[in-house]
């Protein structure tokens, strides 16, 4: 099963964002700025590949990428 749109990432709490994998189920990112420079450096923005992260898999989309982005910039900015 695909997760599509804005379904893919959920809250941000504590210094961690909460992603759903492709089965939908919530996984929390315990260190967002290393998932996203992960994503950079190994999907570039978001080039449909798959991230796999302790047995969860990730569809690395544009939007994936994008909000993902976001999420971790507002979190940073919430510590500024």
């Amino acid at each position: 099963m695909s997760i599509d749109g804005r379904d893919y990432v959920g809250t941000i709490g504590m210094g961690r964002i909460t992603v759903k994998n492709s089965a939908g189920k919530n996984y929390a990112v315990t260190n967002p700025a290393q998932f996203l420079k992960h994503l950079v450096e190994a999907h570039g923005s978001g080039d449909s590949s798959t991230h796999v992260e302790n047995g969860n898999l990730f569809y690395v989309t544009q939007w994936f990428f994008n909000d993902v982005k976001e999420q971790v910039d507002k979190l940073n900015n919430s510590f500024s």
